[in-house]
């Protein structure tokens, strides 16, 4: 079980890293090259359902925060339940 337990905290920190560089990225690079395009369809599945539950708020779009909060969330579950 302590393997599980590992394996989705080692998941749920790599999604979280993968959000975290997609929204920095998007704010310094105008151009999106090959590592854009993987950010954006590895966490697209995450963040777009997100995107059409939550309002936009001018230009800001925060899914990608409701998202990492929402990984924090599940880690903390599986760490007590599992």
């Amino acid at each position: 079980m302590d393997f599980i337990k590992q394996t989705l905290n080692i998941f749920l920190d790599l999604f979280t890293v993968l959000i975290f560089l997609r929204v920095i990225f998007s704010w310094m690079v105008r151009e999106r090259g090959a590592l854009m395009h993987f950010l954006i369809q590895a966490t697209d599945p995450l963040i777009v359902p997100l995107r059409k539950v939550l309002p936009m708020v001018g230009m800001i779009d925060f899914s990608p925060m409701f998202a990492i909060i929402l990984l924090d969330v599940i880690r903390k579950i599986v760490n007590v339940y599992l």
